[in-house]
């Protein structure tokens, strides 16, 4: 587990633009903007976030696994 820490996420670190749908769990979290963007963060220790699991095992800005695969 990780030290739980809260962080404010500036809307341009999402795309943008306004979130239409966010989900969050116990260890990370998913938004999706109004223009089909996905973003991802927290802990990644087996791929939660749909990105590649490296040296770090929490992601603590939002990334976007599925880049270019915008939803209509």
């Amino acid at each position: 587990m990780f030290k739980e820490q809260f962080t404010i996420i500036p809307l341009s670190k999402l795309g943008g633009h306004p979130i239409k749908f966010i989900s969050a769990g116990e260890e990370h979290a998913a938004v999706i903007n109004n223009k089909g963007d996905l973003f991802t963060w927290g802990l990644n220790d087996h791929g939660q976030c749909g990105v590649e699991v490296g040296e770090s095992e929490v992601i603590s800005t939002p990334v976007q696994p599925f880049k270019g695969n915008s939803m209509s």
